[in-house]
């Protein structure tokens, strides 16, 4: 495989890392407040 496509590889790893690490941010942010409304 050549460079480019290490990097671009590179490249989409960490970006898949971002995005879960965001997600799981997200559902935290969210999650007592979710499970409130269904207590509720």
């Amino acid at each position: 495989m050549g460079k480019a496509g290490r990097d671009k590889m590179e490249r989409e790893f960490d970006e898949e890392i971002i995005v879960q690490h965001y997600r799981a941010a997200i559902e935290r942010a969210l999650m007592p407040r979710l499970a409130r409304l269904e207590g509720s």
